[in-house]
Order: C-alpha cells, then sequence, then structure tokens
C-alpha cells in the first residue's frame, strides 16, 4: 500500500489542529481527507493478490533496459 511522506511542518500543524479540535490526529485526518475528496469518483478495486506487472524478473530487466537508454541518451549529448 501507498505510504506517503507528509513534511514535518505540515505534521506539526495538523497535530496542533486536531489537538485544538481535541481530535486523535488519526480522526481528524480521515474527517479531512473526506470532507476534500467528497465527489471524487471510487477508484477501481485493488487486488493484493494479483501482480501488478507480471513477472518480477522481467520487471526487473524492463527497469535495467531504461537506465541503460537514458544512460545512453544522456551520455549522447
Amino acid at each position: 500500500m501507498y505510504q506517503p511522506k507528509i513534511r514535518d511542518d505540515l505534521i506539526r500543524k495538523l497535530y496542533f489542529r486536531a489537538r485544538r479540535e481535541q481530535k486523535k490526529m488519526t480522526c481528524f485526518l480521515n474527517d479531512l481527507l473526506e470532507e476534500v475528496l467528497t465527489g471524487e469518483p471510487e477508484p477501481p478495486p485493488y487486488s493484493e493478490t494479483e501482480p501488478r506487472d507480471g513477472d518480477p524478473v522481467k520487471r526487473k530487466m524492463r527497469l535495467y533496459e531504461k537506465i541503460v537508454r537514458e544512460y545512453r541518451e544522456g551520455g549522447a549529448s
């Protein structure tokens, strides 16, 4: 599952805002996000059992090929 890194200065502001509203941080963030995301379409269902991109070896090879390609393109200029 994706876990974004929230800037420390924002965490501090969120913490004090939640405290001012006498809510736990998790409840405060859930309420805030629910309000902001109202009207957004639902994402497609998530399935942990299906691999996202097939064979992991093939994924690594594609990544390697991409890195080599970018290196060659960058080195040619």
